[in-house]
């Protein structure tokens, strides 16, 4: 769990290989039909192995992936729960502390003063 001001941000849920599942689209299905989801699991832009599926929602996204922990023998899929506009409101602070640090040491060369 990760938490932003506060609240909840980021949950990741990691299971072990007691379930085998075939595939993705298989979790994806169980995990749908028992929170009441939309079916609209989408294959992620950056994957590059095919297993890994998001449902996006206003404001946080849903992932689930088959890859788990490799450095876990036992480990299986993984259920993430993130909060975007928590993490896009971070990102965003963490932007202008960087800004405003390279403006005020800018201000300090253009009135230093040997």
């Amino acid at each position: 769990m990760r938490f932003i001001d506060g609240r909840l941000s980021y949950l990741q849920i990691s299971y072990n290989d007691d379930v085998k599942w075939d595939s993705v689209d298989q979790i994806v299905e169980t995990i749908s039909t028992t929170l009441k989801l939309p079916n609209d699991w989408r294959t992620p832009a950056e994957s590059d192995t095919g297993q890994e599926k998001e449902l996006r929602c206003e404001g946080f996204v849903i992932s689930a992936n088959m890859i788990g922990d490799p450095t876990e023998i036992h480990a299986g899929p993984e259920l993430i729960l993130q909060d975007v506009a928590a993490w896009n409101a971070l990102s965003k602070r963490q932007n202008d502390v960087t800004e405003k640090a390279k403006r005020e040491e800018e201000e300090k060369r253009k009135t230093f003063k040997p």
